[in-house]
């Protein structure tokens, strides 16, 4: 009986371990909304797990958001889509090492009665200051998000000079779902990336008005979060992830997905 007590304890000892272990491997992925939004990650995440047996646990906020929560040690790793942002991450020790991975654009969507009378063959300094100068409403996501900060990079360039409590320019503070439904709702313009608005059920009469694959080019970079900083990272789940991305497999499943067979994402 005392062997038969033994056996019995040993297995259930090896049997938690071993449940313990597979949940444990799992990483947290701080990601901007876009790449949630467009449905890339719930598209390539089963397959990492399938060649892994490792999960991917996805917190999606703004780029902003992403990397305060990445530097507060609240993941193993960060997927966002703010170049400048991204080298400070790396710069400052936060993280390990930033990877190009992919990148798309951003338009400028808008009514399609168009009464800024913006266009495509003029230049995005041009488009603005006509968005501006013709009074009519645009929407900002005002999130610190990569849209956010790639929109206000934008406004500098063109050297238009956002007035305190302009009427025109409508601060949402909201993600590019709700700054959407409020720039159709408001007969507005506004700056999205483009797997989002393709993405999204609620176009009305809005259509992409401007774009341009140069001026809009729109990055994204995965960093590991560096381990002497954050002591809880998870590196080689974490790394495993990485490496598997920026592969020919991980580079070659990025460029299949599609949204109504128009893909969205491109890997150099």
């Amino acid at each position: 009986m005392k062997n038969i007590i033994n056996i019995i304890t040993t297995f259930m000892i090896l049997f938690t371990s071993q449940l313990l272990f597979a949940s444990e491997r799992y990483i947290t992925l701080q990601s901007t909304t876009s790449v949630r939004d467009s449905g890339l990650l719930s598209f390539i995440i089963p397959k990492f797990k399938e060649a892994s047996d490792i999960d991917v646990k996805v917190i999606a906020n703004g780029t902003g958001q992403a990397l305060r929560n990445a530097t507060d040690c609240n993941g193993d790793l960060l997927l966002v889509h703010s170049l400048k942002d991204e080298t400070n991450f790396v710069n400052q020790g936060y993280g390990i090492h930033r990877h190009k991975l992919m990148y798309n654009d951003f338009v400028i969507i808008g009514p399609s009665s168009n009464p800024a009378k913006i266009q495509s063959s003029e230049s995005i300094d041009l488009t603005l200051k006509k968005i501006a100068n013709s009074g009519n409403n645009f929407i900002s996501r005002s999130d610190d998000s990569g849209t956010h900060k790639k929109e206000i990079s934008l406004w500098n360039k063109s050297e238009v000079k956002i007035e305190k409590g302009a009427q025109w320019y409508i601060r949402a503070g909201q993600g590019m779902g709700a700054t959407l439904n409020i720039a159709i709702g408001m007969n507005a313009y506004t700056l999205t990336d483009r797997s989002t608005w393709l993405k999204f059920m609620n176009k009305a009469s809005h259509n992409i008005l401007y774009e341009s694959r140069v001026d809009l080019k729109n990055e994204y970079g995965i960093i590991v979060v560096n381990p002497q900083h954050c002591s809880n990272v998870k590196l080689d789940l974490a790394q495993e992830f990485v490496n598997w991305l920026i592969s020919d497999i991980g580079k070659e499943i990025i460029k299949s997905y599609n949204i109504n067979n128009t893909q969205v994402f491109f890997v150099d």
